[in-house]
């Protein structure tokens, strides 16, 4: 069941741009659209139906079917044969977990990877993935080892779907992953939330990492304005091979060009919504930003189009994606219940679809 009221020109959106609202499950935070328009949403927590869950919407938002999974959900990726992917955190204990579903919403396969692995203890949840041109499926999250140190932990999945593998990614400062991407020479990009907060010593530098194609890290780049608060929240890359990142100590968002493996130049941080965190590109090459404040759309050199503060967007926007019709969805606050979150759709407000430099096997 969903409501729908159309924005006006200003602060409230684009013209003509109609917003829909959908109730899902609390704590719904991954998002991700199949080859069909279905939207898939993830949810942790005690909700609509008390559980953690994946639900499936219609393209006008029905919910098609919901499905119960063992740990708590926040990320989502769609495979070449139509599978979902849904990564969190274990219910009890520490460590990763991942769930692939078919099409029709039967889980298939539980991937709970273990709680210590190379010496490192796993604390945090699965918090982003990615899927190559290979139909390799990778897995960022955070990990803490004895003392201070913390570092982040890559795992891949390899496309026969049983092999595990593990990478490093930081310098022993990064307390998770917050976002990745994987651009067209199969690089691997992350946006992070480094520093470590029981020693006030530690180095909390805004950061951006690249891993080449084989894990090996090949570069680190500071973003924003603010380089010691320590935080990079969102990241997508453009049809140009260039990576934005959201910076949300600052309000901005960062352009980089790279410029061959281990190498980029900061293009421009640009001003955007309040505590941005989502990200996502386009058709055209506009980059949407979610924050707390609501949605931004921004051109390609970085200047704000249109912004849209309309309840509930105005409650913040946990993940952005674009259909192919250009509608752009988004997690966002509580229902007006306050039983359930919300699911908004704003219909044609982009050119679509969104656009991923690693779309061989994975929807668009």
């Amino acid at each position: 069941m969903g409501t729908s009221s159309t924005n006006s020109n200003g602060s409230g959106g684009g013209g003509g741009v109609t917003q829909n609202v959908f109730t899902v499950d609390l704590g719904a935070q991954g998002l991700a659209i199949d080859k069909s328009g279905n939207v898939w949403v993830a949810s942790y927590g005690s909700g609509v139906t008390g559980q953690n869950v994946v639900t499936e919407l219609s393209p006008t938002g029905s919910i098609l079917g919901t499905t119960p999974v063992d740990f708590y959900p926040c990320c989502m990726a769609i495979d070449s044969t139509g599978n979902i992917w849904a990564g969190g955190t274990p219910v009890v204990g520490g460590g990763n977990a991942v769930a692939v579903l078919n099409p029709s919403g039967t889980i298939l396969k539980y991937y709970f990877f273990a709680d210590t692995i190379d010496g490192i203890t796993n604390y945090d949840a699965v918090n982003t993935m990615a899927i190559d041109q290979a139909g390799n499926h990778f897995f960022a999250a955070g990990s803490s080892i004895e003392g201070n140190t913390t570092v982040a932990t890559l795992r891949e999945v390899a496309a026969d779907g049983v092999t595990p593998y593990s990478y490093n990614i930081g310098p022993g400062n990064v307390s998770c992953v917050t976002d990745m991407t994987i651009d067209a020479q199969q690089d691997k990009w992350f946006a992070t939330l480094c520093g470590n907060y029981s020693n006030s010593n530690s180095n909390s530098n805004t950061t951006v990492y690249e891993l080449g194609p084989g894990g090996q890290q090949i570069g680190a780049f500071l973003v924003g304005t603010n380089y010691d608060a320590g935080s990079a929240a969102g990241i997508a890359v453009d049809k140009s091979g260039n990576i934005w990142v959201t910076n949300p100590a600052d309000d901005t968002v960062t352009k980089l060009i790279p410029g061959g493996p281990g190498s980029a130049t900061v293009a421009g941080v640009y001003p955007t919504i309040h505590t941005p965190s989502a990200v996502a590109i386009d058709g055209a090459g506009n980059v949407w930003v979610g924050g707390t404040g609501g949605i931004t759309e921004l051109n390609s050199s970085g200047t704000a189009v249109q912004t849209y503060t309309q309840s509930p967007l105005d409650e913040g926007v946990e993940r952005i994606v674009i259909d192919a019709s250009g509608n752009v969805w988004a997690t966002s606050g509580m229902s007006s219940s306050g039983t359930g979150s919300t699911v908004v759709e704003l219909t044609g407000a982009a050119t679509g679809p969104q656009y991923f430099a690693y779309s061989g096997p994975q929807w668009p």
